[in-house]
């Protein structure tokens, strides 16, 4: 089970505007900041690894009320299986015109282009992030129906570390909710004290896939959460985003809620007047966390409006197999999500996500 229930979004509100200041202030690794991919065909050409013309997208859109898509990665990070599998995927759409930002997720079981939609950004990874950005991106687009204009991507480590340099968040949790079923980094084979010559009768039963946390105790985590306000430190917020088996709120609409709720905390923290005695001393270590193709301009401004993204309101969607998509299985075995309207038809999920972000 991957480790990954990872809000990357946090980054856009607080770990650009805070690495941008931090690179304003010329401290900040070159590491973070990659030039941006026009498009896949085109990443191998060197010229197209460069931002042509130097266009301040982010200024240029503000300034004419048009949409920007945020894309939004999160992955496990060197400690963990599938380094580099983007296991937290969301759209963030901003709309200066309606003063509206609209986080969409996006399940990492998605099957696009005879691949999970989890695997772009790892696939590539090795002809360096710009590339393997604009990969996820495209896959991403043709799900949506949206242009990505920039990706940002956050580890496991850099999550928990942007949440602890605030200080901790205070959440709203909607639902009571207990998970059984929580993963303990570097348990996911112990066999807690069994025979492992029993193993084979074990996960052969129904209750080792039902209940594997009865058979194998040590390997999870009991996960609770009581409805109200809750201050969070950096583990405790990747939990209550990560969750995935609850029986009160373990459904993708939940998980998504409980993003959006997340996201709220983060950018009330981070407007705060102490955001940026709390950001300075840590940013300097995310340069092996953070990659994004924003340039430093476009960090900036963000960073001279980040007052009116405090005023935009935050709404969320989920493409889920409560709505748009159902359950399949792959050539090779994998399960997978496909449209319920035939494999790689999303025009039913393009027209809904138009609809709800031009409101």
């Amino acid at each position: 089970m991957k480790k990954n229930q990872i809000i990357a979004v946090c980054l856009l509100i607080f770990g650009l505007v805070g690495i941008g200041i931090y690179k304003w202030l010329g401290n900040l690794t070159e590491k973070v900041f990659v030039s941006p991919v026009a498009s896949l065909r085109a990443a191998t050409a060197a010229a197209a690894l460069r931002n042509q013309g130097n266009v301040n997208l982010i200024s240029e859109r503000f300034s004419t009320q048009s949409p920007v898509n945020f894309l939004l990665l999160g992955y496990g990070g060197a400690t963990h299986d599938g380094t580099y599998l983007t296991d937290s995927i969301m759209v963030l759409n901003l709309n200066p015109k309606t003063s509206k930002a609209t986080l969409i997720s996006i399940p990492r079981d998605i099957w696009v282009g005879n691949k999970k939609i989890n695997s772009f950004y790892s696939q590539h990874i090795k002809e360096g992030p710009a590339v393997a950005g604009r990969a996820a991106m495209d896959a991403v687009s043709q799900v949506t129906g949206l242009n990505m204009d920039r990706f940002v991507s956050v580890s496991f480590d850099g999550f928990t570390k942007t949440i602890d340099a605030l200080g901790g968040v205070d959440v709203k949790v909607d639902v009571t909710f207990d998970d059984y079923q929580y993963p303990i980094e570097g348990k996911e084979d112990d066999l807690c004290g069994k025979d492992p010559a029993e193993l084979p009768a074990i996960t052969a039963t129904a209750s080792a896939t039902k209940n594997p946390e009865l058979i194998f105790p040590c390997r999870y985590k009991h996960l609770h959460f009581d409805a109200g306000t809750v201050h969070m430190d950096g583990i405790t917020a990747l939990e209550f985003v990560r969750s995935r088996h609850s029986a009160q709120d373990g459904s993708d609409f939940g998980r998504s809620r409980r993003q959006k709720n997340l996201l709220v905390a983060v950018k009330q923290k981070v407007m705060s007047v102490n955001f940026i005695t709390s950001a300075l001393p840590f940013i300097n270590r995310l340069g092996d966390e953070v990659r994004t193709d924003l340039s430093l301009d476009e960090a900036r401004v963000l960073i001279s409006t980040a007052g009116k993204l405090a005023d935009y309101k935050i709404s969320s969607l989920a493409i889920t197999d409560e709505n748009y998509l159902i359950s399949s299985q792959s050539t090779d075995g994998q399960y997978v999500l496909i449209p319920k309207a035939g494999a790689d038809n999303w025009t039913e999920v393009h027209t809904w996500i138009e609809n709800q972000t031009k409101e």
